[in-house]
């Protein structure tokens, strides 16, 4: 059966009207992921030290957003591999940062593994794409080369405190840990033989490099946009990723509205954007199985918010980042076709 965005159209496309089951983000862990990273930001803002609020707060949030996958039991396993992940992506991208060259070489790199591993379960594709968007992200905002190993440790803290307030949280309100045969695992070595897998590790590979190199060569202030948007739409079959990325437009474009609204008539400015970069967290963090679109409104408010409070040039960068968000939609788009009549002209040979 086609996909809903096949038979209707790109543009009409029902699951933009469509909320899936509310149960895959308990509102509980919902708030408890936001508080945990409000206070996490308030903190490092009171310590007078806001370029820690970045690292500290992405480890919280994202591994907050591992936490809310399918299902009702104990996810601790998947918040460590997605902390270890988080910290692993984000130091890798700062390493190779300074160097476009070998950046948009281990961005395909990373693209094609991150892919493999995530053809394992949901929760599991979903730590992968955390891990990958995290690397995007400190690829294109380098910052001092000594200063790697202090971000790094950030983000395992954020993503550790979390983690054990989740562990006490659910064993106080006796919630069931996940039996062991159905826990995340890393992914088998089987799952490699998955052509589907394998050809969309190659297309997001080839997609996230020509990103990459795009955003290296633009000289923007904000050059993780474009390959991150790239990674936020990519999925493994066309129907799908069409789908994606009308989601990932309009969640953006609406974000982004929103952060020009607040920049023009309430005139934010460093640790005024607190409130807003939270909001998004939590909106996240509760919406991203459930409402995609919903969800992308949220990590716009989030990402960019925060890097508002670490100086990035919000006012000046809007058009740019709606521009950078289009051009990923052409480019993750355009590869999903190639890709796919590729197949059909192997088929027709075969």
């Amino acid at each position: 059966m086609a996909h809903p965005s096949v038979r209707t159209g790109f543009w009409r496309d029902p699951s933009l009207l469509t909320f899936n089951r509310p149960d895959h983000a308990p509102w509980g862990d919902v708030i408890r992921g936001a508080v945990i990273t409000t206070a996490l930001g308030w903190l490092v803002l009171a310590f007078d030290a806001p370029r820690s609020l970045i690292p500290i707060t992405l480890g919280a949030t994202f591994t907050a957003i591992a936490e809310t996958g399918p299902g009702s039991d104990h996810p601790w396993e998947t918040m460590a591999w997605t902390s270890a992940g988080l910290a692993l992506g984000a130091g890798l991208g700062a390493v190779v940062a300074d160097n476009a060259s070998i950046a948009v070489l281990i961005s395909g790199a990373m693209g094609l593994i991150c892919t493999l591993i995530a053809a394992h379960n949901a929760r599991t594709a979903l730590s992968g794409l955390l891990t990958l968007v995290v690397f995007t992200i400190y690829v294109g905002y380098p910052g001092p080369a000594e200063a790697v190993l202090t971000q790094t440790s950030l983000i395992l803290l954020g993503s550790w405190v979390q983690t054990l307030a989740c562990i006490v949280m659910r064993s106080l309100t006796k919630r069931r840990h996940q039996p062991k045969e159905q826990r995340p695992r890393f992914i088998d070595i089987s799952q490699w033989q998955s052509t589907q897998h394998l050809r969309h590790g190659i297309r997001l590979a080839i997609t996230l490099m020509v990103a990459t190199a795009l955003s290296e060569s633009s000289g923007w202030a904000h050059q993780y946009w474009l390959p991150m948007s790239v990674v936020w739409m990519s999925k493994v079959n066309q129907a799908n990723t069409s789908s994606r990325v009308l989601h990932r437009l309009l969640g953006t474009m609406v974000g982004l509205s929103v952060i020009g609204l607040l920049t023009h008539w309430m005139k934010l400015h460093g640790n005024e954007w607190l409130p807003v970069s939270v909001l998004g967290a939590g909106l996240l963090i509760a919406y991203i199985w459930v409402h995609y679109a919903t969800a992308v409104v949220g990590v716009t408010l989030y990402v960019v918010a925060a890097f508002a409070m670490v100086g990035d040039p919000v006012d000046e960068t809007i058009i740019y980042r709606m521009l950078d968000t289009t051009l990923a939609a052409a480019l993750v788009v355009g590869a999903a076709w190639i890709d796919q009549r590729l197949q059909t002209g192997l088929r027709v040979k075969n």
